[in-house]
């Protein structure tokens, strides 16, 4: 139907200012399969272009289970009339899940609590000076192991944070040095 049609072109144009990168590479699936039932040679520029919206979101994705969850569903969902790129996607997304420490986000989210925790603990210690190097390092090996600078950013933020709030303004100054600065 071309009423149909056209108005769902806006629709699609506007796929590209979604700003959470997850959803627009669910909505660039959804506009590319809407393209493919229509008239092929009229849409393949637009066709195209979605496909390009595509990769530059999930490839901006940064948290390693995030993008091992979305490039499934893309897979998924464009397996039934894409099928050659949907096995492009299941291929770039078992390399990454081959890459990532951490691929389901059930045992993201446990891992990263349990990293709060410890920072909580060391934040707990500072108060009465028994604090050790040693233990800023143990924290520092379980923060740099998650695959996400975005992740990382933010508990050494936190860490900073506390550091800062328990008086200890060369430790905090350390980890923004050292670790914030670097991933932003």
């Amino acid at each position: 139907d071309p009423n149909i049609l056209e108005k769902t072109l806006p629709l699609i144009n506007a796929v590209k200012d979604i700003k959470d990168t997850e959803n627009r590479c669910i909505a660039c699936c959804a506009a590319y399969m809407f393209l493919s039932k229509q008239d092929a040679n009229r849409y393949d520029g637009l066709s195209s272009e979605i496909l390009k919206q595509l990769k530059v979101a999930w490839e901006s994705i940064d948290v390693g289970w995030r993008k091992v969850d979305i490039g499934f569903k893309i897979a998924r969902r464009l397996a039934a009339n894409a099928p050659e790129i949907a096995k492009e996607y299941l291929k770039l997304t078992d390399t990454i899940k081959d890459e990532v420490i951490i691929d389901a986000e059930a045992q993201a989210i446990s891992y990263l609590l349990c990293i709060k925790l410890s920072i909580r603990a060391y934040s707990g210690l500072l108060p009465m000076k028994i604090n050790a190097t040693e233990d800023l390092e143990r924290l520092a090996s379980l923060i740099n192991r998650i695959p996400s600078n975005g992740e990382r950013a933010r508990l050494w933020a936190d860490l900073s944070i506390r550091c800062f709030l328990n008086k200890h303004q060369d430790i905090c100054n350390q980890i923004v040095t050292e670790h914030i600065k670097p991933l932003l």
